[in-house]
């Protein structure tokens, strides 16, 4: 049984550029996320599938 690995991140929506850096990279948007603190800005929540190498396989 394999275990596929992710990579995660939160990129600010005030950055729209960074976020199309991203998806042109292969990121998926996953949705919105707002941390629970005064004032936080609202987030894109991104995930990225690994490639075999960065999973620490050596094959």
């Amino acid at each position: 049984m394999s275990t596929l690995e992710r990579a995660t991140l939160l990129v600010d929506q005030n950055h729209p550029k960074v976020h199309a850096l991203y998806q042109s990279r292969g990121w998926t948007t996953l949705g919105d996320l707002r941390p629970r603190l005064p004032d936080a800005p609202i987030f894109h929540a991104m995930l990225l599938d690994l490639p075999l190498e960065a999973r620490g396989t050596g094959q």
